[in-house]
């Protein structure tokens, strides 16, 4: 090989290797420059294994309602995604929403005590329909929220708490887990600031949840919501701030 094909080997050579390093700048540079590369080669923190998409979920908005500001409330709806899933703030102005997905009867009772730090006129309270999936027998259930209405009775004596009943869904199982801790439920008033909310049979499409009300047929729908929220009207309007 003579010397002027080595020298036209290694200009291509040089010439090759400066074009990846200008791809490679541009690269670098449209994903984002030195952020980019520090991604690249730095280890990220370590997950937790154990934490699947729902519980990241729960914990999220659970530890976002340890951190919002202190202030007094005049009713709050507390509960499962049947109750996250709801505008009640705009439904109900001067109300706040505690609903948490997949929330169950012993995640709400331990919770609870945060619902106190707003000094609420009203608490209203659905909770238990995912304790069925969880094979948490309906007397647990209904213990758990025995003790919830204990806890806020306690801290807030002059809370009303209203217990609202399971309501039905499409699944004949689940309706007989909702009839049974519901019967529990009724046990629970008091006449005075303990009310049940038998909401059950406004919601029946025969002996099942009225299709027109929900999609999966165990969550409510827009129009599912606007009825909770006409059922529940003339109950939460006294405990909120006249609008003149």
């Amino acid at each position: 090989m003579t010397e002027f094909k080595l020298q036209r080997i290694l200009a291509a050579s040089l010439l090759l290797n400066l074009l990846a390093v200008v791809v490679s700048g541009c690269t670098v540079y449209h994903r984002g420059g030195w952020a980019y590369i520090r991604d690249r080669f730095t280890k990220p923190p370590a997950l937790n294994a154990a934490l699947n998409p729902d519980d990241i979920a729960y914990l999220t908005r659970e530890t976002l309602f340890q951190r919002l500001p202190t202030r007094p409330t005049p009713v709050v709806f507390l509960g499962d995604s049947q109750t996250a899933n709801c505008e009640w703030g705009e439904l109900f102005a001067g109300s706040v929403n505690r609903g948490i997905g997949g929330d169950t009867s012993a995640g709400l009772l331990k919770r609870a005590s945060e619902v106190v730090r707003l000094h609420p006129k009203a608490v209203l309270m659905l909770i238990g329909a995912n304790d069925f999936a969880r094979g948490i027998p309906p007397d647990e259930t209904a213990s758990n929220i025995r003790s919830t209405v204990s806890l806020l009775r306690a801290a807030s004596p002059e809370t009303t708490i209203f217990v609202e009943s399971l309501l039905p869904t499409w699944f004949a199982r689940r309706n007989l887990f909702a009839a049974s801790v519901n019967k529990f439920l009724q046990q629970l008033a008091n006449g005075k600031n303990v009310v049940y909310l038998d909401l059950y049979n406004s919601f029946l499409q025969g002996d099942l949840l009225d299709s027109k009300l929900s999609y999966d047929g165990l969550h409510l729908n827009g129009s599912g919501l606007i009825l909770w929220k006409q059922l529940l009207e003339a109950r939460v309007a006294p405990f909120l701030p006249r609008r003149d």
